[in-house]
């Protein structure tokens, strides 16, 4: 990826204003406690690709319940009512 200079700018002004955020969260926790944050953190982003694998799983039993083809397109609702 190739920042213009103008966006180079923006991005750094972005990660000086998310590093100021995580330091201003992170100051209510003791240093153990922000490792041992982190380390929660790690493991569950390594366990991502198991949630997404469950959730194909899940979407798979649920369309074969409804009688929908694995390869059917997902069904939306209009404006993010039930119904």
């Amino acid at each position: 990826m190739v920042f213009t200079d103008e966006g180079r700018s923006l991005h750094d002004r972005i990660i000086r204003l998310a590093l100021l955020r995580e330091t201003v969260a992170l100051s209510a926790l003791s240093d153990a406690e922000v490792d041992l944050f982190r380390n929660l953190l790690r493991r569950i982003h390594a366990s991502l690709p198991a949630v997404e694998t469950a959730s194909a799983d899940f979407i798979k039993q649920e369309r074969q319940a409804l009688g929908m083809s694995e390869d059917a397109p997902a069904r939306r609702r209009r404006g993010g009512r039930p119904g």
